[in-house]
Order: C-alpha cells, then structure tokens, then sequence
C-alpha cells in the first residue's frame, strides 16, 4: 500500500524538481543575456572597465559562449590587460573557426606583450580564415609596418 500512494508522490516530486530546474535555467539564459546587452551596450561606448564585472559575470554562466569570450578579450585588451586576454580570443577563435575577428584581436594582444611571431601567426591565421576581409588585411598590414618601423628605429639607434 505504500509504495502505491508513494509513486504519485515522488511523479510529483520529480515533476517539481524538474520544472525549478528548467526555470533556473531560463532564468540563467535570461540573466545571461541581459548581462551580455549591458555590457555589449557600454563596449560600445567605448566603456571597457566598466563592460568587465557583467563580463566576468557572463562569462562564468556561459564560458563557451562565443559573444561573451571574445567581448571580455577585447575589453581586456582595450583596459591594458593582454595577457589575460589571450586565453579568452583563443577559445573564441576555436568556437567560431571561421571567423577572423578573435584571430586579429589575438594579434594585437600577443603584439602588445611583444611575442610578434605569435602575433604574426595570429594574423597570418586571420587573413586565411577570411582571405576576401579587408579589416584582417590591413590589421596585418598595420603590424608589419609598425614592427618594421621599430626595427629599424633599434637598427639606427645602435
């Protein structure tokens, strides 16, 4: 007897665990994507220090997101913080392999702390993902002249 009226009971149970369960998730989507508007809002504003706590935030609800990782690397890399933006544009990259966009961001970050043949790698891979994508072109083309640019200012100075 019992287990009869038992079975109801936990149907219902299970029913109840399952729909909290589907609400917190609707409810981490929603979260997610009301932190990724606000910061890709004040990304555009040029507001990069501030874009980073909802970033982070986003980022630890969703770390495979693709918006959310390669936001959070530009921003970082935008507020002088390279290093930490690398991990962030590579997983990018891979998520989205056919775009170029993390693939010149990554670039410029390995640039920035001066690792150039990663940094040419990086922009070497983003012409190649897109080889008709003006933006990666001239990205590259604007690191080789600044690279040149400044081995020829250390070979004049020496």
């Amino acid at each position: 007897m019992w287990r009869m009226v038992n079975k109801p009971r936990r149907a219902l149970v299970s029913l109840v665990a399952i729909s909290l369960s589907l609400l917190c998730y609707a409810r981490a989507e929603d979260n997610l994507k009301s932190l990724v508007e606000k910061a890709f809002d004040l990304h555009q504003k040029g507001e990069f220090s501030q874009a980073l706590p909802l970033l982070h935030r986003a980022y630890e609800l969703a770390p495979d997101d693709y918006f959310v990782n390669l936001l959070l690397g530009i921003d970082l890399l935008r507020t002088g913080q390279p290093k930490s933006a690398v991990s962030l544009l590579k997983r990018a990259s891979r998520l989205k392999p056919k775009e170029d966009f993390p693939l010149d961001y990554l670039g410029e970050a390995y640039a920035r702390q001066e690792l150039y043949g990663d940094a040419a790698d990086a922009y070497i891979k983003a012409v190649d993902v897109a080889p008709g994508a003006s933006e990666s072109s001239v990205a590259f083309v604007d690191f080789a002249l600044s690279r040149f640019a400044s081995i020829s200012e250390l070979l004049r100075s020496t």
